[in-house]
C-alpha cells in the first residue's frame, strides 16, 4: 500500500472512532423523556447524563496529549474508542443513575482523548499542504454522529427500549 493511501486509512479509522464516540456522546438527548422515566431521575440528574460525559472529556483534553506522547497514536486510540465501548456497555447494563452516570464519565474518555489524537495523526501522516482536506472531513465528525443517532433514536427506542441505543453504541465503537 503506498503511503498516500495509507494516510487515507489511518484518516478513516481515526474518522470512524471519532464518529463512534460523538454518536455515544449524543445518545442521551433523543432519550431523555424516557430516561427520566425509566430511570426515576429529576431533570438536574438527567442533565448531569451529558455533563459527565463532557466533564470527563474536558478534564482529559490536556493530558491526552501526553497519553499520546507515552503511547503512540495507534495504543491511545485504541484506548479511546475502549473507554467508549466499555462507558457504553455499562450504561447499557445499568439499573440507576448512579451506573449509567459511572458509564457516561468512561465514555467521556474517548471524547478526551479522540479530540487530541485524531487531528495529531492527521498532521503525522499528511504533509502540510495536503492536510486541508482530511481536516476538513475530520471537522464533520460531531455533527455525523450526532446525526446517526438522532435518526437512529425512535426506531432503537420502540423496538429495544434505551438500552438499544446504548447497545447500537456500543457496537458502532
Amino acid at each position: 500500500m503506498n503511503s498516500q493511501r495509507k494516510a487515507w486509512a489511518v484518516m478513516l479509522a481515526a474518522y470512524l472512532a471519532g464518529i463512534a464516540i460523538a454518536l455515544n456522546q449524543s445518545k442521551v438527548p433523543p432519550v431523555m423523556q424516557t430516561l427520566l422515566r425509566d430511570l426515576h431521575m429529576d431533570t438536574a440528574t438527567g442533565g448531569w447524563l451529558m455533563s459527565a460525559f463532557a466533564l470527563a472529556g474536558i478534564v482529559l483534553g490536556i493530558p491526552a496529549a501526553l497519553v499520546l506522547a507515552k503511547l503512540g497514536p495507534k495504543i491511545a486510540g485504541l484506548i479511546a474508542i475502549g473507554c467508549t465501548l466499555a462507558g457504553s456497555i455499562i450504561g447499557a447494563l445499568a439499573s440507576g443513575p448512579a451506573v449509567l452516570l459511572g458509564g457516561r464519565a468512561v465514555e467521556g474518555i474517548g471524547l478526551g482523548l479522540i479530540a487530541v489524537i485524531a487531528p495529531a495523526v492527521i498532521s503525522m501522516w499528511f504533509p502540510p499542504e495536503k492536510r486541508g482536506t482530511p481536516m476538513g472531513i475530520w471537522a464533520s465528525w460531531i455533527p455525523v454522529g450526532a446525526f446517526i443517532v438522532y435518526n437512529l433514536a425512535t426506531p432503537l427506542l420502540g423496538t429495544f427500549g434505551w438500552q438499544g441505543i446504548w447497545w447500537f453504541g456500543a457496537l458502532f465503537a
